[in-house]
């Protein structure tokens, strides 16, 4: 079984970020997402808070991977 078979939450849904105003991808995906990207080193932790950078190798990865175009998001917390 996997991380995400296991989990108590649930598989998928969405969340509205309350200080951001925009929704993400919240649940065990959501979570195993942003694992997987924080071990590849696509995403790296803002100290003191909950917020993630995208790195270069992240914009190169999310791109290739899944087209998402990042450019608007260079040197922004997300």
């Amino acid at each position: 079984m996997t991380q995400v078979e296991q989990s108590k939450r649930p598989l998928v849904r969405p969340c509205l970020d309350w200080s951001e105003r925009r929704n993400h991808v919240a649940g065990a995906l959501g979570a195993a997402i942003a694992e997987h990207a924080l071990a590849k080193g696509w995403v790296k932790r803002v100290p003191s808070t909950r917020a993630l950078t995208i790195t270069p190798q992240g914009h190169v990865a999310f791109y290739e991977l899944f087209s998402i175009s990042m450019e608007d998001a260079k040197g922004t917390e997300v």
